[in-house]
């Protein structure tokens, strides 16, 4: 009999031994799947990275591009799409007084009388004004010429800006707003458009910055060009791929660029 228990009692302790040890194992595979999970997926972000990287840094220059990373040869692959053809357009950051933002232009900005322009700015609690610097080069050629326009949100300012409109229902999701009711107010007709640029007044770096968007309005209907390229990459490495998505926008030049002449020989007055 107490043979019979001695073997009950054994054979509990090997099976309860043998639980655990299965349970250790089980965990420690699924701990090891999870490294290499991570680790993975580690390597395709770096893929993918390097393809932003080399779209960016002029390497891959075409629509699409692929490459290999690492000594494992860990893959990535890109595509890049040009963003045109929008009746609306945000600038990416929000700006604060002196802060600038660039939109390319085309023929179709003043392309027809009827071409108007609403410039959508500012949130609740700023009360900014917005400064318009058309370029353009004339058509019989010659020096690049820059016509300038400005809008205030707050009249009691004297300072001979146009209007803006408090809650412009054309600017939903901003708090003021401005209709240029002829763009080639800005461009006159018979040159070529180059950039608008759009810097902010009136809103102390202290303050929040504010948004800023323009809408193509008119008829007929017309819309902005390219402002940029989105470049999407796509890592692999393993089984997992990791996806990076980067918007490239028009070349800027600093703020202080507008306030100063260059020449080739000199500096000219």
């Amino acid at each position: 009999m107490q043979r019979g228990q001695a073997l009950i009692v054994v054979l509990l302790i090997l099976g309860v031994a043998l639980t655990v040890g299965l349970a250790v194992v089980s965990r420690s595979v699924i701990e090891v799947n999870l490294s290499s999970i991570q680790d993975e997926g580690a390597r395709a972000l770096s893929a993918a990275e390097a393809g932003i990287e080399q779209t960016l840094g002029g390497i891959i220059t075409g629509p699409s591009g692929s490459g290999t990373v690492g000594s494992v040869g860990d893959q990535f692959v890109v595509q890049k799409s040009s963003v045109a053809g929008a009746t609306v357009y945000l600038v990416a950051e929000e700006l604060v007084a002196g802060d600038t933002a660039t939109v390319a232009l085309d023929s179709n900005f003043n392309s027809a009388a009827t071409n108007n322009l609403r410039i959508c700015f500012g949130k609740s609690g700023s009360q900014p004004a917005v400064q318009l610097m058309g370029y353009y080069r004339p058509t019989a050629g010659g020096a690049a010429i820059v016509n300038t326009l400005a809008y205030d949100s707050d009249a009691l300012r004297g300072n001979g800006f146009g209007a803006a409109t408090s809650g412009d229902p054309g600017c939903p999701n901003f708090a003021f707003g401005a209709l240029l009711t002829n763009t080639r107010n800005l461009i006159p007709n018979g040159n070529t458009p180059l950039y608008l640029r759009v810097r902010v007044l009136y809103n102390p770096p202290a303050s929040p910055p504010v948004p800023l968007g323009f809408v193509a309005e008119g008829s007929p209907s017309w819309s902005f060009p390219a402002q940029g390229e989105q470049i999407i990459a796509v890592g692999q490495a393993g089984e997992t791929t990791q996806k990076i998505s980067v918007f490239k926008g028009t070349p800027d030049w600093f703020p202080m660029w507008d306030d100063a002449v260059f020449s080739g020989v000199g500096l000219i007055q």
